[in-house]
């Protein structure tokens, strides 16, 4: 039999994940400044484990403090920048085009006001049972019958 190699042996000892074992990590992940890091009586900090309780203390503590630093920024709304909020400078051109533009939409809707208010002077019916009882206009001529054509005869 070979020996086995003590890495070998340690390795199998440890669980697989240490994320999903709850006697290391407190998994509650509601944003309170009580929460903490619960190592297991007796244990020392298992391997891959970068951070000591106080950096965890602390770490959670500045994450605190960030989210509720967002929630004040998100409750604040958008600020104005007051670059933006001054007038821009328009050349003569553009403020001309957009005055032209006014008058003729102005223009516009003064006319399709007058069209509304005017009345057909076809007398709208109600119903289309109406319209196809309609009186027939005079009737219309008959083109004169097409002429018979006949090719002439040659002599020989």
């Amino acid at each position: 039999m070979a020996a086995r190699e003590p890495a070998a042996e340690v390795m199998e000892a440890l669980p697989e994940s240490y994320e999903d074992d709850e006697d290391f990590i407190d998994e509650d992940m509601a944003p309170s400044p009580q929460r903490v890091v619960q190592v297991a009586p007796g244990t020392r900090q298992p391997p891959g484990r970068t951070y000591t309780r106080d950096d965890v203390r602390r770490i959670e503590r500045d994450n605190v403090h960030l989210l509720h630093r967002l929630d004040q920024i998100q409750r604040k709304g958008p600020t104005i920048n007051p670059v933006s909020e001054q007038p821009r400078h328009m050349a003569a051109a553009a403020i001309n085009r957009r005055r032209k533009q006014n008058e003729t939409h102005q223009e516009n809707v003064a006319f399709l006001k007058r069209l509304e208010k005017v009345k057909s002077t076809v007398p709208s019916s109600s119903s289309a049972s109406s319209r196809s009882r309609a009186k027939p206009g005079p009737p219309r001529r008959k083109a004169p019958p097409a002429k018979k054509m006949v090719q002439p005869e040659w002599q020989n």
